[in-house]
This record gives structure tokens, sequence and C-alpha cells, in this order.
């Protein structure tokens, strides 16, 4: 028996630690971390008015249509809201958990599909612990599900591909398309196509491309967009339908301006001085990754589906330059539309620390130790997060980043007598930072807290009969009025209307100076 199990954890050794590493990481965060203001309270407060009314299919802000995305998010945020009886931490992020672990398998599967089994327990460590994904994989933000159906998309391409043996499109990837068009829409299926064509593109013999495109692939995500379509014509007719549409989708895209989102508008360098920050601290390895599958590019046989996992390198990292330009010419930006990149960017960097270790033998190359002092610099960083509220390290923060440089210089010992013992630290430090962030820096980082004691002042002003407007309130901090008084405000957006309901007895009004 013990013979057995020896064999048993050595054969699946690899998809035992990509499942520990899902299970650790996938609930991080999600009852230590408040809803703070942002989008988490915005899109939090949407998915709780849908619940209260028991409309899965119309969103809703303090009374005020919202058609910005599909409702197909916020629809399973508000199943889970009923299901627990209530909005808290736990009941609204249990969804963008779930994504989250989604993400997570998807990624790992893909990489041990197109690299190496290894590659894929890396690919799954390097993703859990990159900046932007641990910051944001578990809100309540429709970019994560987007995010998990964007690596479901290319997990299903890259699985049909090998079937095949050549790029294939099939009815699995149009479903994983469809997904992504009802999380948040056209951009979906558009940053999978950006993602996958480089792989039919660098093939050899490149096919016809309709012999790589199964109806299915197409047909999905046109009836996904036809039922999501449909459904905001039905319930706020054709003005619904523009603002959904054109305004929401191709506006952001084009970035009009004078809208709502117009704030967002960015130059189109945005995401390439966010990149060190957002793949925060793998990004050290990425130039080497992609500098690794241009000299690639030469190799006989790149884009087939039998080729080895390194000439793979380069159709993945053109789809990922490809929808990196693609974000980058958009007229909107913002950090957490980087997010649906972050998995296939971990796939090139877990292919790449698993090829450098294979190859090396002796002297560790310059490139590892600078990966392994990022990381270092990671975990430093974890635990002096919450100097920054009072701009101070107390004794006791003293003391643990004392010991945390303690354990870093242990670590670096321990690795460096070979290449994979200090990919493997890395790997460890960086999971270890990541827990640290969640169960102690987070935590106690002071935020928004101006912004909770001032609700409080407002629920002590309201009776129970009181009546509660607002006008022009941003956004977010309207969200958290929603979730936080037990009178949630009603949004009236007419001055005349608004004036005649204020001259009532008992009525308050939740609004910037400047809209008053």
């Amino acid at each position: 028996m013990g013979d057995r199990l020896r064999r048993f954890f050595a054969r699946h050794r690899y998809a035992l630690g990509i499942g520990a590493l899902v299970s650790l990481t996938a609930p991080l965060g999600i009852r230590s971390r408040p809803l703070w203001v942002g989008d988490e309270t915005r899109e939090a407060a949407i998915a709780k008015q849908m619940a209260d009314s028991g409309d899965f299919l119309q969103t809703r802000l303090a009374g005020l249509a919202v058609v910005e995305k599909p409702p197909f998010y916020y629809a399973s945020v508000a199943s889970s809201i009923r299901l627990r009886h209530g909005a808290t931490r736990s009941s609204t992020r249990l969804p963008s958990v779930f994504f989250s672990a989604l993400t997570l398998l998807a990624a790992a599967v893909s990489a041990s599909i197109a690299f190496s089994r290894r590659a894929g327990f890396f690919t799954a460590a390097v993703l859990a612990t990159t900046y932007l994904f641990a910051a944001n994989g578990h809100n309540v933000v429709v970019d994560v599900a987007l995010t998990a159906f964007v690596s479901l998309g290319l997990l299903a391409f890259l699985a049909a591909s090998v079937r095949s043996d050549f790029p294939r499109w099939d009815l699995g990837f149009g479903l994983a398309a469809a997904g992504a068009m009802l999380a948040k829409g056209l951009i979906g299926p558009a940053l999978l196509l950006f993602l996958t064509v480089p792989f039919w593109l660098f093939s050899f013999p490149r096919r016809r491309l309709r012999e790589c495109v199964s109806p299915g692939a197409v047909l999905a995500p046109v009836a996904a967009l036809l039922f999501w379509a449909g459904v905001t014509f039905e319930r706020g007719g054709p003005p619904a339908l523009s603002e959904a549409m054109w305004n929401q989708q191709f506006g952001r895209l084009l970035g009009l301006r004078r809208r709502e989102y117009s704030h967002h508008r960015a130059p189109f360098y945005f995401y390439l001085i966010s990149l060190p920050g957002m793949l925060f601290p793998w990004v050290v390895s990425l130039p080497s990754a992609a500098a690794r599958a241009v000299r690639e590019r030469e190799r006989p046989g790149v884009g087939s589906a039998r080729q080895d996992g390194l000439s793979r390198l380069f159709p993945m990292t053109a789809g990922l330059a490809a929808a990196f330009l693609f974000l980058s010419a958009a007229g909107t930006k913002r950090t957490i539309y980087f997010l649906p990149l972050v998995p296939p960017a971990a796939i090139l960097i877990g292919s790449f620390l698993d090829a450098r270790i294979g190859e090396l033998r002796g002297r560790i190359p310059r490139g590892l130790w600078l990966q392994f002092m990022a990381v270092v610099l990671g975990a430093v960083a974890a635990l002096l997060l919450p100097a920054m509220t009072d701009r101070r390290i107390s004794a006791g923060e003293g003391a643990g980043l004392a010991a945390v440089v303690v354990c870093c210089s242990v670590l670096a010992r321990y690795g460096r007598r070979s290449a994979a013992r200090l990919v493997g630290v890395s790997l460890f430090l960086a999971l270890g930072a990541l827990v640290l962030l969640d169960r102690y820096s987070l935590p106690h980082w002071k935020r928004d807290r101006a912004t909770r004691n001032f609700f409080m002042r407002v629920e002590r002003r309201l009776a129970p009969g009181d009546r509660l407007y607002s006008f022009e309130l941003n956004e977010d901090v309207l969200g958290w009025a929603c979730l936080e008084l037990s009178h949630p405000p009603a949004a009236e957006n007419e001055p005349n209307r608004l004036i005649r309901e204020l001259e009532k007895p008992g009525a308050f009004l939740l609004a910037e100076a400047e809209a008053i």
C-alpha cells in the first residue's frame, strides 16, 4: 500500500500541487478584507438590489437602471446573496472565488497541455501570486468572471488543437466566448480572438480558416449576444439598447468625450508603464520569456499542435502582444481591464521558468537572482503595508520585518546551489507573502475610515420614517450607502422633482457640495 501511494504521488505530484494551490489561494480575502469604496461597493449594491427585487435580468443602483454591462454576473452574486440570506463579504465574493479558482485551474491545465505538467504547476503559483490577480481575483467585479471565461476559452482552443493536430476553434471555445460575452460584453470574444489567432497565423502548413473553425465556435457567442440584446431591449426599449451597445461597448472602446467614463481616458502607453506594477513580482522574467520566444521563432514546425513546448512560446507571446496592443488602443483604460491578460502572461512566465530549470546544470544566471530579489521585495512590501496609514513602523512590524529578512537570507543560501532550488524558494516565498498580505496586512490597513465614520453619523441621524435621496452622487460611494445604511437612498437625478420631495418633512439628501 505504501508503494502504491508513493507511485501515485510521484505520478500526480504536479496535479496535486495545483489542487493544493487552488485550495489555498482561491478563498483568500473573502472574509478578511472589507468591501472598500470602489468597484466592489457599486457592484455589490447592484447585486443586492437585484436579490431584493427578485428580478435577475435588470441591473439597478438605488432605483436607477444601469446597463453598462450584461446582468448575468450580477445575477450570480444576487443568487449567492439570497442563498446566504444577506449581502456580506462572503456572500458577495463567493462567485468571484469560484471564478478565481476556475482561472487558476484553466491557466495551469493550459500550460500543462502547451508545455509540461511542471510548467502547469509553476503557472498556477505565478498567477496566484501576481499582484493584479492577487489583489482583484476575489473582488466583486465583473472582470473576474471575464478573466475566467477568457482562460477557459484559451484552454478549450489548446485542447482542441492538440486533438486535431492543427489550430482549432470548436464548440468548447464558442461556449467560453459566449460566457465572456455575457460577463462583460464584446471585449471578451475580442480578447480571445487576439490571443488565439496567432496560433493559426504562424502554423505550418497553414490550413484554410474555415477548416479550423467549427459552427459552434461562431454560433454560441452570436446567440449570447442576441440573448443579451433581447433582454436589454425587453427591459428598457431602444434607449437602453443604444446605451448598452453603442455608448457602453463601442463608446468605451473609442473613448467618446463628455461621457460618464471620460475620466478613464488614458494615453496609449498607459498599460506599458503600469506593467511592472500589475505583473509584480514576476514581471522580471517576462522580457526573458518573450526574448526566448523570438529566438524559437525559426524552429521547424512552429505552430504545429505536436511541436515541443519551447516552440509554442512564440504564438502565445504574439497573442499576448496583440491583446496588449488592442487594450492599449482602446480609448478608456484602467489597470483592472488588464486582468484577463494576466493568466496568459503567467503561462509564459511559468513555462520559461520550467525551461530554464531543465537547461541549467551549473551556475545560476543573473536573471533568476533578480527574480528572487523582486519576490523578496514583495514580501517586505506586504509586511509594511499597514504602516502606510500611520506612516510609522511599530515594534511588532519591525520584528516581523527582521524575521522576513532572516527567512529570505536562509532561503537564498539554500537556493544558491541550483536553479531548481532558487525557483522553488522564489515560489515558496511568493506564496508566503500572499498569505501574509491577506491574513495580516490587509485586515490592518485602515482604508476608507473617514467614509465609514460618515455613514455611521448618517445612520444615527435618520429616524425610522425618514426618506433618503441622492443626487449625482459618485456611484461607488452610492453603492456603499446602499450596503451600509438601513435607509438605502433613492437616486433622483431630476432636480425639480427632487426639490418637491425635499420640501416634505423627514426627507434628507446625500450629494456632493458642487452638485448641491
